[in-house]
């Protein structure tokens, strides 16, 4: 198992709306919990498993298949990657580690 980089200071919202903005081209203002990626986002499937992978790139995460049926709204996503990032050890010894 690959220890994990990531930044303890890291805003993880903020950041998985960047990923959204980014893959989609709309203002921040415009990505609110309830935003759906293809229907208000004008998006499709491609669109959906960039978004997917970016954060599982950014976050060091894995988002199995079978979850992503699930995750269809910016609001479903940041909770979704918010709870695997806390529940998934920073590395294989702990956080400093030890």
């Amino acid at each position: 198992m690959q220890p994990r980089s990531l930044d303890k200071n890291l805003d993880i919202p903020a950041e998985v709306k960047e990923i959204v903005r980014k893959e989609f081209g709309v203002p921040l203002t415009d990505i609110k919990p309830e935003t759906r990626f293809i229907e208000d986002l004008r998006g499709d499937v491609l669109s959906e498993l960039a978004i997917y992978a970016e954060c599982e790139k950014k976050f060091e995460i894995q988002i199995p298949e079978e979850d992503r049926d699930k995750l269809k709204t910016y609001g479903a996503l940041e909770k979704y990657v918010v709870d695997l990032v806390a529940k998934t050890p920073q590395d294989e010894f702990g956080p400093d580690g030890i």
